[in-house]
């Protein structure tokens, strides 16, 4: 089998190929415990913020508020008890 005759510019091109670092870096782990909480708070968030309002709008729409100030009062008071718990929860983080 013939050997191919490289080129000059070739022969230059592979020897900075070779001169050069690797092109990798060692594998260094993220911290998982802080990601993993902020995860399943950011999912508690989005739960209770939908509970909250299933809950809210059933009261207001059974005090006889109009459809759209039930939902909007709903919204704003689903807002509100979020707001109160993820303080809760930043209180029993810091302690």
């Amino acid at each position: 089998m013939p050997v191919r005759k490289l080129q000059s510019y070739e022969v230059e091109y592979q020897d900075e190929l070779k001169e050069q670092g690797p092109r990798y870096q060692d594998y260094a782990p993220e911290v998982q415990d802080d990601a993993n909480l902020n995860e399943i708070l950011f999912f508690v968030n989005i739960a209770v913020f939908c509970i909250c309002i299933a809950i809210f709008s059933f009261l207001f729409l059974a005090l006889n508020l109009s459809t759209a100030l039930a939902f909007t009062a709903a919204i704003v008071s689903s807002l509100f008890i979020l707001k109160l718990q993820r303080s809760v929860i930043k209180r029993k983080f810091k302690k």
